[in-house]
């Protein structure tokens, strides 16, 4: 068939009816009459053109498809095959493809994880949290009151229902021994809210709340599993919880969870109302929005409602906002660094491509006659860029398999150190759509590397082959704007890399640095909740407290003993404050009405920990609930509260306690602990005495030797004082430090490896890009030798042409890092983001480097003989 079917069809319809004329003639009749009967004969002349154009178009087109399956066979097959025999280059490039796509495929699986959770509830973006803010404090998100969730039920318009919930552990009896286990307790709506229904029994009613109602549970599906066999029947028996029987009314889904993976039992509440507290904040609160509200309309209505309350009660709400989140609220600074690995990870697939196309524009003047002869025997442009392409998208591809081998063990690392912490992340692994992100930025990474050099390669003719041997032209001086501009890009992202890491790098050892205020060191810790149902008696309880910290006290290893309502650097983001008043300034207004966080701690605590004391003195036996009541107070809140006085024997009162509530006499002046965050700044704290305020939940335990060997001996002590009280969380102190500084840890790691990545690239690419622009001129080095020329003077030569591109995209790399660093100063804590420093020594580092990897084919090439150069040719 030719090029028109239709043309080819009439053509041979013609030919037919011009034949029949003919023979009609030949056998009498007249030229009209044998047209005439010819038209008659041959039939419907549209019908048979529409037919046969048809069929030659079908035919056409089925073999155009089989031709371009046959020639796309061939060049895959030539592509695998080019790529094996050049097995050195293709191992490198698809290692290089393979952390470039590798670590860009963690960093979204890692942020689909967190910006986009699969949960086991119905559309989990209309869901939303709503947190107390109070920015004066330096109080980001913090758990509601219970008076504050009252007046979201009842003014909310944005939400089509609120829950209220709080998770807490509960003592499980009948089994072995006790156990605490993980609860939540939720008003009786967070079912609904949540759409979701038991997969056994039923949901809870609001009748459930009431005071009056026989206790009832639902049980989570590995508690089912675990606890009863996965019994049908569980349902409507007894589960003793606290000491009381509670009936389990349902059993959740197998893949339910809910805000932790480990809450084994829900348990219902009642709703909060308005007139409950409202200066203890730890009720956690969501609401799904209606379908016509939006985030945005949301804060604004909490926004108004927290001004309103500010107004109504401002002992407890003035200066404290209501921020509405997502599931996972992100601080500005999460949310920074989130940006800003992703960025950096996008910059060095982008030098990865770069890397491989300047290997690709190296290999391809090798490569100049190979496709001259292409060229003479035939081959059009287009299919000579197609088969070069296809080689691109065949090495793209092998990057792209690899790259699922690097990105799995980062991803478990991933799991391993952020999963405890973030349940979000628990689960996180290599699911279909970060399978189809690999093959999308693998196909990418070919067109980005693969695309130049097949453009240029594309347009050699057998002329241009023959016009220069093969090491190249005499003369130095022809440009490869291309291959500098993509060694620049390399040199760019190095620069900005090494920057922003080294500015974090040392934002995170200023971190380090900052005094904690407490020691870890041979520090053991373990927590103890009494259990309300065996100790109801609130005396009981603190007498079974006092039993085991002065049993305790007692071993022969122990050098201090001493307990805490809380640890330091573990408190979470349901920190509470307590408003204070201040003796000797009473008319202070509300709105700065002095604060506090409020610990009640046992004698020893101090010494325990190591915290210093600054003046006065700490607790002692003596300070008893019978004797004057007194306080200890950090120096941060000394310095706030009595800037210029002493405070010591100075009085202040809880607020939010009972008017008669008794004056509380500063004894002493403790050094500073950091709550939470070393990076956040210093709180108020106030000591009291466990004797005269409450429990002590977590015990401190000072050891002479390694605190792991003294575990079973803390055990055993507590045992004594009661054999059914579990001893939780029992662990070195140090082990809770290396967790609260995980997240931050692998952050610079991962930034670490991005830089070495980023560097290891543009110092690969200038030395490859060098040692082929020497190869190439070997006549020239052999001819300027011979001449009398210098090896000194020839390195110089071939070093200035060298460090053109990598100077200028070390300035571009500058320019970018200033800017970049001012978008990422939130993170960085004591460093200024244009930190003089830090970009002289990456300027001295990038360029010493630059030049050590061009010197080296440089030198290589003066001491080769122009004798043996010049007979080479």
């Amino acid at each position: 068939w030719g090029a028109d079917p239709p043309a080819d069809v009439d053509a041979e319809i013609d030919f037919h009816l011009e034949e029949l004329v003919r023979h009609l003639v030949a056998r009498g009749m007249t030229p009209e009459q044998a047209r005439a009967e010819a038209s008659k004969r041959f039939g419907n002349v549209a019908r048979v053109r529409s037919e046969c154009v048809s069929v030659d178009e079908g035919s056409m087109k089925a073999a155009t498809r089989r031709e371009a399956r046959d020639a796309l066979s061939q060049d895959i097959r030539d592509g695998f095959r080019a790529l094996r025999a050049n097995s050195t280059f293709t191992v490198g490039a698809a290692v290089i493809l393979a952390l470039g796509i590798g670590f860009n495929t963690t960093v979204f699986s890692f942020n689909k994880a967190l910006l986009f959770p699969s949960l086991p509830i119905a559309d989990p973006p209309s869901i939303a949290r709503m947190w107390s803010q109070n920015t004066a404090r330096g109080i980001l998100v913090q758990p509601l009151s219970e008076g504050d969730v009252a007046d979201l039920f009842a003014a909310s318009q944005s939400f089509e229902e609120i829950a209220g919930y709080a998770i807490q552990s509960v003592t499980l009896t009948g089994t072995t021994e006790p156990e605490r286990i993980p609860a939540l307790r939720a008003t009786t709506n967070l079912f609904a809210l949540l759409r979701v229904s038991p997969a056994m029994g039923r949901a809870f009613h609001t009748q459930d709340a009431a005071n009056s109602a026989s206790p009832v549970a639902i049980l989570s599906d590995r508690a089912w599993r675990n606890r009863f066999g996965s019994d049908p029947s569980a349902v409507g028996q007894d589960i003793v919880l606290d000491g009381r029987p509670h009936t389990i009314v349902g059993v959740m889904p197998e893949d339910f969870w809910f805000d932790s993976k480990d809450i084994e039992v829900w348990l219902p509440r009642q709703a909060p109302r308005t007139d409950d507290g409202r200066d203890t904040r730890s009720l956690m609160a969501i609401g799904r929005l209606r379908p016509d509200a939006s985030a945005q309309t949301a804060q604004a209505e909490m926004q108004a409602l927290a001004q309103r309350l500010a107004l109504e009660h401002p002992q407890t709400n003035a200066g404290w906002d209501i921020l509405v989140t997502g599931l996972l609220p992100f601080g500005p600074g999460e949310k920074v660094f989130f940006g800003l690995v992703t960025t950096l990870t996008t910059l060095l697939l982008a030098a990865a491509c770069a890397h491989i196309a300047n290997l690709l524009l190296a290999r391809g003047m090798e490569r100049r006659g190979e496709i001259a002869i292409r060229a003479a025997l035939g081959a059009r442009r287009g299919r000579i860029i197609r088969q070069l392409f296809v080689e691109s998208v065949a090495l793209s591809l092998v990057g792209g398999l690899l790259s699922v081998l690097v990105a799995i063990p980062i991803i478990a690392e991933i799991r391993r150190v952020l999963g405890p912490r973030t349940p979000y992340l628990s689960d996180l692994s290599l699911d279909l759509a970060t399978l189809g992100v690999t093959a999308g930025l693998a196909l990418l990474a070919s067109l980005l590397f693969g695309l130049a050099p097949a453009l240029r390669l594309s347009s050699v003719t057998a002329g241009d082959a023959l016009k220069q041997p093969p090491s190249g032209p005499i003369s130095g001086r022809k440009k490869r704007p291309l291959a500098s501009a993509l060694i620049g890009l390399e040199v760019t992202v190095a620069t900005i890399a090494l920057i922003v890491t080294a500015l974090y790098a040392r934002a995170a050892n200023n971190v380090l640095a900052v005094p904690y205020g407490f020691e870890s060191e041979n520090v053991v810790t373990f927590r103890l909740d009494v259990p309300e149902y065996k100790y109801r008696d609130a005396n009981a309880a603190a007498r079974l407290l006092t039993d085991v910290h002065q049993r305790l006290a007692t071993l022969p290893s122990i050098k201090a003993a001493g307990a805490a309502t809380r640890l330091p650097l573990n408190m979470g983001a349901g920190l509470p404050t307590d408003a204070i008043t201040l003796e000797d300034r009473p008319d202070i207004p509300s709105e700065q009405s002095p604060w506090t966080i409020t610990t009640a701690v046992m004698p020893g605590y101090f010494e325990a920990l190591g915290i210093p004391l600054v003046q006065g003195r700490r607790f002692e036996a003596r300070d008893v609930r019978e004797a004057q009541p007194v306080a200890v107070v950090s120096r941060s809140m000394a310095r706030a509260y009595w800037p210029n006085v002493d405070p010591v024997g100075r009085r202040l009162r809880l607020a939010g306690q009972e008017t008669v509530a008794p004056w509380l006499t500063v004894i002493g002046v403790v050094e500073d602990v950091r709550p939470f965050d070393p990076t956040s700044p210093q709180v108020r704290q106030l000591y009291v005495p466990f004797a005269q305020s409450g429990r002590a939940l977590v015990y401190f335990v000072a050891t002479n030797d390694t605190p792991l060997s003294r575990v079973q001996e803390v055990r055993r002590a507590v045992r004594e004082i009661d054999a059914d009280l579990p001893v939780l969380d029992l662990q070195p102190m140090s082990e809770v430090m290396a967790t609260a500084r995980s997240g931050s840890e692998f952050g610079r790691k991962s930034l670490q490896w991005n830089a070495a990545m980023a560097v290891l690239l543009a110092l690969s690419g200038v030395y490859s890009v060098v040692a082929f622009a020497v190869s190439r001129r070997r006549r020239e080095i052999a001819i300027r030798g011979a001449l009398g020329g210098s090896p000194a003077s020839l390195v110089a030569l071939l070093l200035r042409q060298a460090l053109r591109p990598a100077l200028v995209g070390l300035g571009v790399g500058l320019i970018l890092s200033a800017l970049l660093s001012r978008a990422i100063a939130l993170m960085l804590f004591g460093v200024n983001p244009l930190d003089p420093l830090t970009y002289t020594l990456t300027t001295i580092a990038l360029c010493v480097a630059a030049a050590t990897a061009s010197c080296v084919p440089a030198i290589r090439a003066t001491r080769t003989s122009s004798v043996a150069a010049l007979k080479a040719e």
